[in-house]
């Protein structure tokens, strides 16, 4: 049966219960991940390399996430991560070569989706240029607007699936030593 542990119960392979108090009241919450009995057997897909390059069916959540790219009161929005990062003295050149061998290393990185719905790994795609914007010696101003409209192009940008690439990164050298990487 249920027995305590930190933060609240366990039983079986992962059962949690707990609270926790937030706002002025007291919210409850309930998780509980089983490991199906060894004899059930997921479906897999192994590629070999001989036929990596031909289109595959999409997983069923890519699959959603792609129907719900369509227009409609509900679709519109991609998928996709946004971030910023600012660093010291960042090598432009260093992390163009760094993000290349992460290209040719990574499949999913040359992936599209073909108008069919079947995702294809691209063979050779032409080298990625991360684009770099110059901002030294500019006013804060200027080099406040610049940030918030890098900021509102690719927080909320849906990119053409079955154009490679479908990723974006920017700098912006915002003095001698500072770079902020979207």
């Amino acid at each position: 049966g249920p027995r305590p542990s930190a933060g609240g119960w366990r039983c079986g392979r992962v059962c949690l219960c707990g609270w926790s108090a937030t706002g002025g009241g007291v919210g409850f919450f309930f998780l509980m991940i089983r490991r199906p009995p060894r004899s059930t057997r997921f479906p897999y897909t192994t590629l070999f390399r001989s036929d990596k390059y031909i289109p595959f069916p999409l997983t069923d959540i890519q699959e959603t996430y792609w129907l719900g790219r369509g227009s409609g009161e509900l679709g519109g929005i991609g998928c996709h991560l946004y971030m910023e990062v600012e660093s010291i003295d960042v090598e432009l050149n260093r992390l163009a070569q760094a993000w290349q061998a992460m290209i040719e290393r990574h499949d999913m990185l040359r992936a599209v989706i073909l108008q069919d719905g079947q995702m294809k790994i691209l063979d050779e795609v032409p080298s990625y240029a991360i684009g770099v914007t110059d901002l030294q010696g500019r006013p804060a101003e200027v080099i406040a607007a610049a940030l918030d409209e890098t900021r509102r192009v690719m927080s909320h940008r849906v990119y053409p699936l079955d154009t490679w690439p479908m990723f974006d990164i920017r700098a912006l050298r915002l003095d001698a030593h500072r770079t902020r990487i979207h």
